[in-house]
């Protein structure tokens, strides 16, 4: 008999036997695609001449016997499988963030329709079904475990064979929430994976033993972007068409449409500008602004007070900005526009992409209508494909006495100038009129950069410890608080000591030249008084004269001592001098 989907094979079955002939036969049974379990089978031997099966000789096969005393075929079967599912399974991953302690777990029993986990370590060789987690990198696994409320926080691992408790529904899914707030003492990335474990089977394989699921990684950050340093630039003056830049702890959300909120008003100007009509440049750590000249001209902003405001900044986890909005002000720069240059980029669609700055400085020229094209200075030129693309800079107004042989074009600032380029382009910033030779067909404009003139380029110019301080923080290689104090330091030690060596160079050039002059005197009237190292002169002109030259001599041995305690006293600050130069690459040179 065979109930099931067994197959029986053996070699051969058909025998001439003589009375008393024993032989021995491998009757090999293999199980169907599906059940490990199988009722016990009979197996008959019936002589040729029986003319029915009960007639021969029969015995039972089977290997199980269960509480009941049936008898069964049973097979070894694989450690029972487990899988990930709902959200942690359709995002490949989890996230712990601020708002967010605990992850969400679904899993699913493949083997639901024979029994729940837990019925499954009752009736198979399943021991247990644990959740593993590690941080991404480290080699050995840890069990999840959790902390029992309702038992004195005592701790429990996660097993969702044993019977305490975890509900496996009709379909075989199981849900459990993770709180690690207390548990990741530490944020990084991390694994999780559910292992099933089994009685072990001697001489199968490990895959047979047990049954793993592919490790899911997650990301478990609970910080929030912070602002690094102050915005840039340290100067209360912005320099029309100068970016105005915040640098966070980490990289933010910049993920278009953008979550954070920018808000700027200009004094005297109704309304505000935001990422919609601003040039916005978020990437990484960085987020930056300039005002957009198809918007409002540079002309318009000089000596404005610009009011910012940014809120709801996110990290790339959804950790979003905690505390007040970040608010900051800044001036515009009132520059003389008679002084100041303009560079930006002037791209042209050509019909052969051979040209050379001449062609460049005539078409621009020939555009704003100038009769002298010498205000137009080509940088550099580029071709790519079709468009001969040229960094251009315009030069300031020509000086008075030449303004008289020139038209009024020729006499506009160069911020005007470029501003005649820009109304000249369509709404997407392309000129579609053909231009002044057979080369260009269109062109437009774009990276506008005013550049200050001499006068107001020296009144603006940070100065240098500034600059370090914002060329620290652009680089995010040193903390404001700390380092940046000790950049003062540094500063204020090298001006105490340059000032000190000046003071010693001019004291001891004054005493030369007094030397000098009397030295003829001084060999008749001076000797020396070889008790008290005291200098005498029996003549009253010369003994004022080195009485002065003692006082000299005191006030610059005073002097030394004094640059002597400050360099002692600077020996912590010269330590941290050299850390820091390890740190930033940051040359710093004390002269004397």
């Amino acid at each position: 008999t065979n109930e099931g989907s067994l197959t029986h094979s053996i070699d051969n079955i058909n025998y001439w036997l003589e009375p008393g002939t024993i032989i021995e036969q491998e009757l090999t049974i293999k199980r169907g695609p599906s059940q490990y379990l199988y009722p016990a089978n009979t197996l008959w031997i019936v002589a040729e001449w029986d003319g029915y099966w009960d007639e021969g000789e029969s015995t039972v096969l089977w290997n199980y016997q269960d509480d009941n005393g049936d008898l069964w075929i049973k097979f070894e079967e694989p450690c029972p499988r487990v899988e990930w599912a709902g959200p942690i399974k359709r995002n490949n991953g989890f996230l712990v963030n601020i708002e967010e302690s605990a992850i969400e777990m679904s899993i699913f029993n493949p083997s639901h329709q024979r029994g729940t986990f837990e019925n499954l370590a009752i009736e198979t060789r399943l021991n247990t079904v644990h959740i593993w987690y590690r941080e991404l990198g480290d080699v050995a696994w840890a069990k999840a475990y959790d902390y029992d409320a309702d038992n004195d926080g005592a701790v429990f691992v996660f097993d969702l064979a044993a019977p305490n408790g975890w509900t496996e529904d009709f379909y075989g899914y199981s849900n459990i929430f993770w709180n690690v707030g207390g548990i990741f003492s530490n944020d990084g990335t991390f694994e999780l994976k559910i292992e099933t474990a089994c009685n072990e089977v001697s001489g199968a394989p490990d895959d047979f033993n047990s049954y793993s699921t592919i490790p899911i990684i997650g990301v478990v950050d609970r910080v929030e972007p912070k602002l690094y340093g102050s915005p840039l630039p340290l100067s209360d003056v912005v320099i029309p068409g100068e970016e105005i830049a915040l640098i966070f702890t980490e990289p933010i959300m910049c993920e278009m449409p953008y979550r954070f909120d920018l808000a700027v008003t200009v004094s005297g100007i109704e309304g505000f500008f935001d990422e919609l009509n601003l040039n916005v440049l978020c990437q990484g750590r960085k987020l930056s602004f300039q005002f957009d000249q198809t918007n409002i001209g540079y002309d318009e902003l000089l000596g404005k007070e610009v009011n910012v405001t940014v809120e709801n900044i996110s990290d790339r986890y959804r950790n979003y900005q905690i505390g007040p909005a970040i608010r900051f002000s800044k001036t515009i720069a009132n520059l003389n526009l008679e002084e100041v240059s303009t560079s930006f980029i002037f791209a042209m669609e050509t019909v052969s992409c051979v040209i050379d700055d001449t062609v460049f400085q005539n078409e621009i020229a020939g555009i704003l209508a100038l009769s002298d094209p010498s205000r137009i200075n080509v940088v550099t030129t580029e071709c790519l494909g079709n468009i001969a693309e040229a960094e251009v800079t315009i030069g300031p107004v020509p000086s008075t006495g030449i303004r008289r042989v020139l038209s009024e074009k020729d006499t506009q600032n160069a911020l005007g100038l470029f501003n005649l380029l820009v109304d000249t382009t369509d709404d997407n910033g392309l000129n579609r009129r053909n231009l002044g030779s057979t080369i260009g067909t269109s062109f437009s404009v774009s990276d506008m950069k005013i550049i200050p003139g001499p006068a107001d380029a020296k009144l603006y110019k940070p100065s240098p410890d500034l600059a370090l301080k914002e060329e620290m923080i652009r680089n995010g290689k040193a903390d404001e608080s700390a380092a940046l104090l000790q950049v003062d330091h540094i500063v204020r030690l090298g001006e105490s000591l340059q000032h000190m060596g000046q003071s010693l160079d001019k004291m001891s050039e004054k005493m030369n030249q007094l030397t000098s002059e009397h030295d003829g005197k001084l060999e008749e009237t001076v000797h020396h008084d070889e008790k008290d190292g005291t200098i005498h002169s029996d003549d009253s002109q010369m003994h004022a004269i080195l009485k002065q030259i003692q006082l000299e001599q005191n006030e610059l041995k005073h002097e030394r001592e004094e640059m002597h305690f400050e360099l002692v006293l600077g020996g912590a600050i010269v330590v941290g001098v050299l850390l820091l130069v390890a740190v930033t690459g940051i040359v710093i040179v004390v002269k004397r």
